[in-house]
């Protein structure tokens, strides 16, 4: 079974945000510009899609901003499932 992966536009639809990353050596390496979509479930939870494997993962931080717990690879039905958990937040 192929799982369905998302696509860009509709994760900012679904409001993610794109944030632009200057990081030279991966521009030399590829030849375009990295960026992050991520979504800010909580202060501490935030929802970040890998834009060139377009893996989901949900990050857990602490208060200065060290990632304390992650799940990687989250299928596109559960994401929507964490996206509406935290729908009222």
């Amino acid at each position: 079974m192929i799982e369905e992966k998302f696509k860009y536009q509709e994760l900012i639809t679904l409001g993610f945000n794109r944030e632009e990353i200057n990081d030279e050596m991966f521009f030399n390496k590829f030849g375009y510009g990295c960026f992050s979509v991520t979504n800010n479930l909580t202060k501490k939870i935030v929802l970040d899609w890998d834009c060139y494997s377009q893996q989901m993962r949900l990050l857990r931080y602490d208060n200065w901003g060290n990632v304390m717990a992650r799940c990687e690879n989250i299928g596109k039905p559960v994401t929507m499932k964490i996206i509406e958990f935290f729908d009222d937040f």
